[in-house]
């Protein structure tokens, strides 16, 4: 079963932004990915933010015991 998202989140923002995303104060960022978790080419936005993070990003996600693969 799925909500529509007016009945989910109210009020429904959606802003589009052209700025570094990894710049903004925010809760979450979500970002498409595959089901190995393997992270996109060098001027993705997961690959900003692993280099953001000096790597701990990919090194999270390669863990097979807390993120099992296929997703």
């Amino acid at each position: 079963m799925s909500t529509p998202i007016n009945e989910a989140i109210t009020p429904v923002v959606i802003k589009a932004v052209e700025d570094d995303i990894t710049a903004i104060d925010t809760d979450a960022m979500v970002n498409s990915a595959n089901t190995a978790m393997i992270l996109g080419g060098s001027r993705s936005v997961a690959s900003r933010i692993n280099g953001l993070t000096e790597g701990r990003l990919e090194s999270i996600l390669a863990d097979d015991e807390v993120y099992p693969k296929p997703v």
